[in-house]
Parts: C-alpha cells; sequence; structure tokens
C-alpha cells in the first residue's frame, strides 16, 4: 500500500539547507532595512524620547534634538552585510566631515558615558539608545520574515 507522494517529498527535500539559507538571508536582509529606517525615522522624529541635549548643547548646536548636528551621524546609520548576517548601525570606519569616528559617537550616546574633572564635578553623556526601539519595533516584522522564509523554503505557500 503507497501512501502520499513520495517523489514529490524527496524533490522538495533535494537542496533545502540553500534554500533556507537563501530565504532567511532575504528576511534578515529585509528586517535590517527596516530596523535602519526605523533607527533613522525615530532619531530624526524624536519617536524614541531620546534624552534631551544639554542647555550647552542646545546652546552650541542651535537645537535640542540629540544625535542630530549636521546630519553626519543619521546619514551614516546604514546596512553592512557581514560574511553570517547583517549589521545594522554605524561602521567602525565611518567619519564626520571633520574626520572624527562616528562610530565612536554612536557607542558613546547608545551607552552614555560618565567623567568626573580634577574638581570633582561629575559630567558625561546620557544614554541615547536608538538600537533597541528600532528593534522593538521590528520584533514581529523579525518573526512574519523568518516564517515567510521558511515557508518560501520549504515551498509550504
Amino acid at each position: 500500500m503507497k501512501t502520499g507522494n513520495w517523489n514529490g517529498f524527496i524533490a522538495m527535500l533535494d537542496g533545502v539547507e540553500d534554500n533556507v539559507k537563501k530565504e532567511l538571508d532575504k528576511a534578515l536582509k529585509t528586517v535590517a532595512y527596516k530596523v535602519q529606517r526605523s533607527m533613522i525615522t525615530g532619531i530624526t522624529s524624536k519617536r524614541f524620547n531620546l534624552e534631551p541635549n544639554a542647555p550647552s548643547t542646545v546652546k552650541q548646536k542651535k537645537s535640542s534634538t540629540p544625535l542630530i548636528d549636521k546630519g553626519d551621524l543619521v546619514g551614516s546609520i546604514n546596512v553592512h552585510r557581514l560574511p553570517d548576517g547583517y549589521l545594522t548601525g554605524v561602521h567602525r570606519t565611518a567619519l564626520s566631515k571633520d574626520g572624527k569616528s562616528l562610530a565612536n559617537i554612536f557607542a558613546v550616546h547608545t551607552f552614555g558615558s560618565s567623567a568626573v574633572d580634577a574638581s570633582g564635578k561629575r559630567s558625561g553623556i546620557p544614554q541615547r539608545d536608538a538600537i533597541t526601539p528600532a528593534l522593538k519595533e521590528n520584533e514581529n516584522t523579525f518573526i512574519d520574515e523568518c516564517q515567510k522564509a521558511v515557508e518560501r523554503a520549504f515551498r509550504l505557500k
């Protein structure tokens, strides 16, 4: 007694590993670009409610919007292809127009920093994390895209 379409099943399994890798790569790329858009729009629209600039910074920059001065930092948020996935953020080689490391500036703002001067006065930069809220905004997209990738890889739909 024969049940099912074994030839069809075997054909589906043939090359499934390559299909899964290819489809998951597409899904990760899609999500990486959505996270990039979320990071940029979250910063520029003030949607992430980042810690405001200090009065001295507002006076210097003539703006109270954190993480935006000349646009170098926000403009450097990109998607970078890695051997095993994608990086969304500021690449370590990105430089501002005046030659400063934008990756370092982004890291300081992402995690914050503090310093104590010779007189004991504390100063620093508050944490202004644009990565975590952008990832949270795209959590369901990640799940949906991965599910679709598996369905495509196994030709389920």
